[in-house]
This record gives structure tokens, sequence and C-alpha cells, in this order.
């Protein structure tokens, strides 16, 4: 059973471009530290907040799949110029949301993946 769920597993990193995969996780690291740095100022460990920023971390990419996939299935490859006043906060404030609702967001990312490359198919 074990080796199943780790061969999943590997399917589903696989699944993903690499270099996305380790920006996505970079990202996510960063709001990670960030909670642990202000859990270590406050002294208000709680061990729930804890495996729920760790588990939001692990998901991040699966639900940044979905994000882009959607926003490249919206916009159709076409490109909008602004300015960085306007980008900048809003891929910060997508980040965060993506983050905390990862592990709502994830499980849909990685039956995409799943689907998408084919994995149900072959035994």
């Amino acid at each position: 059973m074990l080796k199943t769920i780790l061969n999943l597993a590997k399917k589903m990193i696989d699944g993903v471009d690499r270099r996305y995969l380790i920006k996505s996780y970079i990202f996510g690291a960063f709001i990670f530290f960030m909670y642990l740095y202000v859990q270590m100022n406050t002294g208000d460990f709680q061990f729930i907040v804890f495996m729920f920023f760790l588990m939001n971390f692990l998901l991040f990419p699966f639900a940044t799949v979905v994000w882009d996939d959607l926003i490249d299935l919206l916009i159709s490859g076409n490109i909008f110029i602004l300015p960085l006043v306007f980008v900048i906060p809003w891929k910060i404030f997508k980040i965060i949301v993506l983050y905390m609702f990862a592990i709502v967001i994830a499980p849909i990312g990685l039956v995409y993946i799943y689907i998408s490359n084919g994995y149900y198919k072959k035994t």
C-alpha cells in the first residue's frame, strides 16, 4: 500500500515541470518561514495551525497548476501589458490566497495532473 502511494506521489511530482515546481516551493517556503518567524516571536505555537501551513506548503504547487491552467484557458494566449504598480500587488495577493486555500484547491490540481498525463491508462 505504501509503495503504491509513493509511486502515485512520484507520478504527480513528475507530472509538473521541475522549474515550475521549484519556483512554487520557493514562494511557498517564504510564506511558511514567515509564519514560523511570527510564531517564534509571539510564543503562541499551535500545532494545528502549524500542520495547516505545512500541508499548504506541500500542496501549493498543485494549487498554482489549477490557477495557471484556468487563467490560460480564460485568456487564450493573449498578453496584457500592465504597470508594475498593479501587477506586483496582484501577484502577492494571488500567491497568498492560493497558499491559504491550497488544501482545498490542490486536490483539483492533482486530479488534473493525473488525468492530463494519462496515468489512469497505465497499469
